[in-house]
This record gives C-alpha cells, structure tokens and sequence, in this order.
C-alpha cells in the first residue's frame, strides 16, 4: 500500500510542478472555472483517500470509498494525468452485515514506460465507514496465472485470505476479527475480484513473456461487429455444404468475448451455417514472438475449431506456403493436435520434436476457459496451455521433416505469417474427417467457439511485425 500511495500522490504533485517531463499531463492556464474545480475535488478525494497515517486504521466517510473506482473519476484521471493512470477500477470483494470489502486495482504508467500493477483490498465498517484493513501487493507472476484460470468463480471466503488481513492488521483490526469468527462460514467472496478484477485484460504488459513487449492485440472490448476489430474474414477452407457467412450472422460480441457459432443452417441447400475465417490477413502479419489467445474451445463430436497460421501471401519467397497448426480438436472430448504443414504442389504435413498433442483431464476442464500459447524463435515453435508447454517443434535446416526436393527448406516457417480462427465441423460432405467424427446430416446442436482475446508479444530488436490499414 505505501508504494501505491506514494505513487499516486506524486501523480498528484505533478499539477503542482512546472516543466515536468513524462507523460503527464499539465494543468491547462485556459482551464475554466468548473474545470479547475474539477481538478480541485479530484485531488482532494485522492490525498484523503491515500493519505492515511502509517496505522491503516482512520476514519472516512464510504463515499471517497466508492468513487476511487468510479466511470468518473476513471474518466478524471486520464484526462488530468494523461497516460499516467492506465487504469483504476474495483469490484465489491464481499458484503455481510455490517461489514463491506472492496478490492482496487491500480495500472501505472511510469516516465521508462514501465506498468505497474497494483491491488489493494479495502475493508470498512459500513455503520461508520471506518477503514479498517488495507492489504496492498504488486502482482507475481502465479498470481496473474490464477487470475487467467479462475477470472470468472465465486467461491466461498478461505480462511487463508482473510486470516492473512488479521495476522497483518491483527492490532487495528480487533472488531473485524470478532466479526470474521462468527460470520467466516456464511461469508462468500468474489474471486473475480479478489483476483484483482479484469487487470489482465486491460494492463497491456501484465505478461511480458521472456522480457517481450506487447505490440498488438484484438480484445473484443466495445465491439458490435467484425469490422470494429482488428481481424477480418477471410476464406481459409471450404465444405460445399456449409454456408459460411462473412455478415456477422454467426458471429456475437458481447462483455468483450467474441463468439463464433456453427449452427444447422436454415437453408434447405445446406448443412450448417459457420462463419469464414476470422483472420488477420489484410490487418497484422508478423515474424517471431510469442503468441497468445484465451478460448473456450469446444471439445465434441463434429468440431473442429482450430488457433492456426499460414505465411502471409505475397510476403513470402519459397515455393511452399507454411502452416503452423497452433492447435486444432478433431471431434474428440479431451484432445488437441498441433502440427506444421508445406503446400506446395503436393501437400505434406509433420514437423520434428516432442509430443504434438495434449490431453485435458476431462470433458468439463477442456471446454473451460484457458490461455493456448505459441512461442516462435529462430529455431523452434513451442506450444502452450495454460504457460506449460506440451511440444516443442525444431524449425531449423537440420529439421526439415519433407525429403521432396521441390519443397525443401524450412525458410517458410520464418516467413511474415497472419493468424486465422475457424469454427468448422466434420459432416459427410467433409472432404477428409477422422473415423468417427462427422456429424449426421440431421444432427441440429450449436457448436459455440469463444475468445476473450488475441495479444501478441515481441522483442521490438529481433522480431517484426506488419500492420496494414483496413
């Protein structure tokens, strides 16, 4: 906590301060009087909320409380200080009789462009808006890992978090420590927030992935339809009895998920109706980094969704198109395959390393959610679930896995590469399907394929990346 408040009240003295340098934003002479008082209460409210003397235990009214997180001071914030704050929010932790907890979540912006992040837990009497613990940590690493697997659970309080807030503030915190052994087994806490709310989402260095910065990334935050992103449709594989729509139709936007839907058609000419490829081709293409896409991926018979990526056409010299296989399910309940490709005249498919495939627990953790990784160096492709990697595929000379002299070379497996997502099934009309997999003509369910959101990470010294206009 002390870290936190000595950082936002120096943000404070930045009006204060002539000539700063930064990123900060200075206090407009033109301003009017309206806005000048609009300044005025916002320091007001951040040197009272954060100014409390060094026992975490002193009075303040729950308004202050309340509006440290609010769209508006959100709003004041980055109009006063300009990328300083990247974000400040809270979600309600708990709230049981006479007792309420909030947890704040703070993302700084440093002068090096360094991001922190921070989270505190506020917990305050509502008779009389005491502040009775705060608890403050910078994230690590496992944390943000749990946060990724367990955003969306609410669960009942453990006695390892709050019993953590007495051992700290024991001394100052004698009524909530009444108050924790006798309601400690009816009290139910949100994990969302406890796991400091959607930072992950929103931070845009929460994981820098070897030392990489993040350069792009699509998360499906106040979208209403494909051209407001920044993926396009592109026609990445064909059934002739599917419709494959590129008007949205099977397509959903909603809390910053994007949904794609393959759903029996209701054109008697075809099967089912999926949308095309939803792809950076015409958007980004790049070399190098470590890709990464959080899904709820549909494990069942009949689908076959697929997080994959082929060299960008015209940026590429060899005369084979490469294909990287970051993963695909074939209508199986646990199971996912990754895999290279050269299309040449002839089209071959493999790659050298460790095992390409891997294997939830069961049906219900496979289709939650989860972080499927892809790590692309000089030398090798790595493949991640959840931050384990599972394969490892070696593209370098020495590890061509194609002996036909008319596509030799791994040269394309460095090539400018755009990102595809496809929703796809297995039917009879399937011109190649594994035994077992393919949908009968009248089989009718939904098959829903969800992402959260696409980032990409690179060494701005090593790697490239293209971005197109659209």
């Amino acid at each position: 906590m002390k870290k936190i408040i000595s950082i936002l009240l120096c943000i404070v003295l930045l009006f204060a301060v002539a000539g700063c340098g930064g990123e900060a934003a200075s206090v407009n002479v033109s301003e009017t009087p309206e806005e000048a008082k609009q300044r005025d209460d916002l320091e007001y409210t951040l040197r009272n909320l954060y100014a409390g003397p060094s026992t975490y235990t002193f009075d303040k009214s729950l308004e202050p409380l309340e509006f440290v997180a609010s769209a508006t001071l959100q709003g004041q914030m980055k109009e006063f200080f300009g990328s300083q704050v990247k974000y400040l929010d809270s979600q309600k932790l708990f709230e049981y009789e006479e007792f309420k907890g909030l947890c704040v979540v703070a993302v700084l912006v440093m002068q090096t462009g360094e991001r922190q992040i921070y989270k505190d837990i506020l917990i305050t009497r509502v008779t009389d808006g005491k502040l009775l613990v705060v608890l403050q940590e910078n994230l690590d690493e496992a944390t943000q890992k749990a946060i990724m697997a367990k955003r969306d659970e609410t669960v009942t309080v453990s006695d390892k978090f709050l019993k953590g807030c007495l051992a700290a503030y024991g001394k100052e915190s004698k009524v909530f420590a009444d108050w924790y052994k006798k309601c400690k087994d009816v009290v139910k806490i949100n994990s969302t927030a406890l796991s400091v709310l959607n930072e992950v989402k929103i931070a845009e260095n929460v994981y820098t992935r070897g030392g990489r910065t993040l350069v792009w990334s699509e998360e499906f935050e106040n979208v209403k339809k494909l051209s407001d992103t920044k993926m396009a449709y592109y026609r990445t594989m064909n059934n002739e009895s599917l419709l494959i729509t590129k008007d949205d139709s099977n397509l959903s936007f909603k809390d910053g998920v994007m949904t794609m839907y393959a759903r029996p058609s209701t054109d008697d000419r075809y099967h089912y109706s999926i949308p095309d490829g939803v792809t950076t081709y015409g958007t980004m293409a790049y070399i190098g980094g470590y890709l990464e896409m959080r899904a709820k991926v549909p494990f069942e018979h009949g689908a076959w969704p697929s997080f994959w990526e082929k060299s960008y056409p015209g940026l590429y010299s060899t005369n084979y198109q490469a294909e990287i296989d970051i993963f695909e399910v074939f209508s199986n309940e646990t199971e996912l395959s990754s895999c290279l490709h050269k299309w040449g005249v002839e089209h071959y498919s493999g790659g050298i390393g460790t095992n390409t495939d891997f294997y939830f627990e069961s049906n219900e953790v496979a289709t939650d959610w989860h972080t499927y990784g892809f790590e692309w160096t000089d030398t090798e492709y790595r493949f991640y679930v959840d931050g384990n990697c599972y394969c490892v595929l070696y593209v370098d000379e020495a590890n061509d896995f194609v002996k036909d002299p008319d596509v030799m070379g791994m040269e394309g497996f460095q090539d400018y590469h755009y990102v595809i997502l496809n929703n796809f099934i297995f039917n009879n009309a399937s011109s190649w399907a594994p035994a077992g997999t393919r949908l009968e003509d009248n089989e009718t369910k939904v098959i829903e394929y969800s992402v959260d959101y696409i980032r990409l990470y690179q060494n701005k010294e090593k790697d490239k990346i293209i971005e197109f206009k659209k």
